[in-house]
C-alpha cells in the first residue's frame, strides 16, 4: 500500500488550487464557519475543541440527494457547499473537507473507508460506503468522524479496542475477527460501522468515487430518505427524517412533529439547522410532499 508519507507529501506538492488542498486564508474561513477562536498547535485538545465547533455548527444532511442533484465531494467542491454557502453534507463531504483542512492546519491525517452496519442485521458485512478520518499523535491513531448522521463523533476517539466517553455519551470499539467495530450506546450498544482495515489508505478521489454510488444507488443507505441531523452546544440534538422532526433536550427528552407542507419543512431546514432553501426547491424524494 501507499504509506502516508507518500501520500502527505503528494498532497503538499499540489497547487493551492487543487481539489485536494486549502490555504491558510481558506482554513481562517472555515474557523470563522464553525466560530472557532481558539488555539492553532496541532495538538489532541486542539483537534477536539475544532471537531465540537464544526459539529455544532454544519450539519449533517443529504439534502441534494434528495433534490436529485448530481456533485462531486471533492474537498474543494464541499468546501464551496459548506463553508461559502453556508450548507453541510453527509461522510465524504464533511469528512473528506476536514481531512484537507486539517492538514493544512499542520495534523498528521489519512482517510480510510469503513463498512457500514447502523439498521443492518448482526455481523452484516457490506460495502465499504462510510468515509473518516484518522488523525496520528505520536504513533497513536485517533477516529475523527464529523458525519454519520445522528451518531457523529463529538472528539477523537482512539482507534484501540475499549470504551470511551463523548460530549453525547459512550462510544466503543469492540474486536471482531481482525476487524474493529464501532458502537454508540443507544439504550443498547449498537453497530455503527466496521473499521477492517485503517491501513488501507483513501485519496480524496476514491471518496468522490464512492459518492457516486452511495447518492445514486437505491442499495445505498441515504438514498429514497431525507436526513439531516445535528447536536447542540449545550447538549441534545435535532434530527430531520422525511418529514419527522426530532428535538431532543439536554435531558433527553424529545419533541416529534410531523410536517405537513413544503413550507413547514423549509422553515424547519432554516430555523433548526440554518439552512436557507429557495422557495421554489423541489424534492424528488417520494417519501415527500
Amino acid at each position: 500500500h501507499l504509506n502516508r508519507r507518500v501520500i502527505s507529501k503528494r498532497m503538499q506538492a499540489a497547487s493551492s488550487e487543487s481539489p485536494e488542498t486549502f490555504t491558510q486564508a481558506e482554513l481562517e474561513a472555515y474557523f470563522t464557519r464553525i466560530g472557532y477562536a481558539g488555539p492553532r498547535e496541532p495538538t489532541l485538545e486542539t483537534l477536539n475543541a475544532i471537531i465540537f465547533a464544526h459539529i455544532t455548527s454544519i450539519p449533517f444532511e443529504n439534502l441534494d440527494m434528495a433534490m436529485g442533484v448530481r456533485y462531486h465531494a471533492w474537498p474543494r467542491d464541499s468546501y464551496r457547499k459548506i463553508v461559502q454557502r453556508g450548507r453541510g453534507g453527509y461522510c465524504f463531504e464533511q469528512n473528506g473537507m476536514l481531512f484537507a483542512l486539517l492538514q493544512t492546519a499542520g495534523f498528521t491525517v489519512q482517510l480510510t473507508m469503513c463498512r457500514a452496519r447502523f439498521n443492518r442485521p448482526p455481523g452484516f458485512i457490506g460495502g465499504r460506503s462510510h468515509g473518516v478520518v484518522i488523525v496520528i499523535f505520536d504513533g497513536r491513531e485517533y477516529l475523527v468522524d464529523c458525519a454519520f448522521g445522528g451518531c457523529s463523533l463529538m472528539c477523537a476517539m482512539p482507534i484501540e479496542e475499549g470504551e470511551y466517553a463523548t460530549p453525547e455519551g459512550p462510544h466503543r470499539l469492540v474486536r471482531e475477527n481482525t476487524s474493529l467495530v464501532h458502537q454508540a450506546l443507544l439504550g443498547t450498544w449498537t453497530d455503527l460501522y466496521l473499521i477492517d482495515d485503517v491501513r488501507a489508505e483513501t485519496l480524496p478521489c476514491d471518496l468522490d468515487f464512492h459518492h457516486w454510488y452511495t447518492s445514486t444507488s437505491p442499495q445505498a443507505m441515504l438514498w429514497g430518505r431525507l436526513i439531516v441531523a445535528m447536536p447542540n452546544r449545550h447538549g441534545g440534538r435535532t434530527t430531520l427524517v422525511n418529514t419527522e422532526l426530532k428535538q431532543r433536550g439536554a435531558d433527553g427528552r424529545a419533541v416529534v412533529r410531523v410536517l405537513a407542507s413544503m413550507g413547514e419543512l423549509l422553515a424547519a431546514l432554516r430555523d433548526c439547522f440554518h439552512i436557507d432553501l429557495p422557495a421554489d426547491t423541489v424534492f424528488v424524494n417520494p417519501a415527500l410532499f
